[in-house]
């Protein structure tokens, strides 16, 4: 699975360290969002540019203030590697979907995409830690 297989459901694409900055525009908004590298990279079957899928009821205050501040040590470790990704000149994009498909919520559209995901390479993405609920 690549990001561009999912660029309909994601209409806002940003950096991600510029999101984290500009925080404030996203509070209140529930999504589902994608992580993305500027690189592909390879999984246990395939490649793919997708670090990490995720949802939440508040994109700004949840996550990306929790992001910025590194509030809780998932999010800590999501901020450090983003900022060495891109010191070594490779770029990371919030791409974020706020309307999932077919109706779901943003929880059961980001449980999908990690089912999608494993099951189409044999693993999460390497930023999640935790599958589909």
């Amino acid at each position: 699975m690549i990001a561009n297989d999912l660029t309909s459901h994601f209409p806002i694409k940003i950096y991600f360290l510029d999101a984290m900055d500009g925080w404030k525009k996203f509070a209140g908004k529930a999504a589902t969002y994608i992580m993305v590298s500027g690189k592909k990279f390879g999984r246990l079957i395939g490649t793919s540019d997708i670090l990490y899928i995720g949802s939440t009821d508040d994109l700004g205050k949840r996550r990306l203030w929790n992001y910025k501040y590194k509030t809780i040590k998932q999010e800590e470790r999501i901020h450090d590697l983003s900022v060495r990704l891109v010191k070594l000149g490779i770029s990371v994009t919030l791409q974020v979907c706020q309307s999932p498909p077919d109706s779901r919520s943003v929880q059961e559209y980001e449980s999908y995409l990690l089912s999608k995901y494993e099951e189409e390479h044999l693993e999460l993405p390497p930023w999640n830690r935790q599958g589909p609920s």
